[in-house]
């Protein structure tokens, strides 16, 4: 496939999550190729290459033979990476928060004498699952949406519709200062389990529970990274060229 040297120089500048947000062909790619654009969205495609001793040159030829082009419109993969977000990340979440807080109900009634600190796991979790499901359905109602709206008024060459909440910039703060939060309630969760250490002979439910929280602490990370830095950065370069 024939590509100009200036297309390739382009994708290389780009950051992952850019490219990911422009087209989300790009996600297939970076998994295929183990770079992990969720956490690592703010490097550019040079710098994660090198970071895995990969030349950029083969990546960059991996991307355009998925059909990424360094001039292809933005947003055009922000409705894909909405619903990755939703199916794979909110998911786990709702799947997952009962089955947590149902082991650690079952922790504090029958085994509070021998690990006291399973009453503050289940508070700090408690608190992080009650914030965390109003968060996901503002993001679910109100702010991907008016996303889904942008890229397609983009597609469509028109203007979206003015969203009631000004710019994007204003939701994105909220959802921003939520991570936050969420983001410091597991680093409390983690120092008090010692970063989910089970001990020798601990019981079944106690090494199923902190299994999942070391899991249900991973996921999170990732999902609060990639709505951090691929989905909203580009949703508001998306407004940007809108107005």
């Amino acid at each position: 496939m024939n590509t100009s040297s200036s297309d390739q120089t382009e994708l290389a500048r780009r950051t992952l999550g850019e490219l990911v947000a422009r087209d989300f062909r790009a996600a297939t790619v970076f998994e295929q190729l183990g770079f992990d654009y969720e956490r690592s969205g703010h490097q550019t495609l040079q710098e994660a290459a090198a970071a895995r001793g990969v030349g950029v040159d083969t990546v960059v030829q991996a991307l355009q033979s998925a059909g990424l082009r360094a001039t292809g419109r933005a947003g055009e993969g922000l409705d894909e990476l909405i619903r990755h977000i939703v199916e794979r990340h909110h998911q786990y979440v709702r799947e997952s928060t009962p089955r947590i807080r149902g082991w650690l109900d079952s922790l504090v009634e029958q085994e509070i004498d021998a690990h006291p600190e399973f009453a503050d796991v289940r508070e700090i979790f408690r608190s992080l699952s009650d914030a965390l499901g109003p968060h996901m359905v503002k993001e679910e109602h109100i702010l991907f949406p008016f996303i889904h709206e942008m890229a397609a008024a983009a597609r469509a060459g028109t203007r979206p519709s003015a969203g009631p909440f000004g710019t994007l910039l204003n939701p994105i703060r909220v959802m921003e200062a939520d991570h936050f939060e969420a983001e410091s309630l597991m680093t409390k969760l983690s120092a008090l389990t010692h970063g989910y250490a089970v001990p020798a002979g601990a019981s079944p439910t106690h090494s199923r529970c902190y299994e999942e929280l070391a899991r249900f602490e991973q996921d999170l990370v990732q999902h609060v990274r990639l709505e951090n830095d691929v989905l909203f950065p580009g949703a508001i370069a998306l407004e940007g060229l809108a107005n």
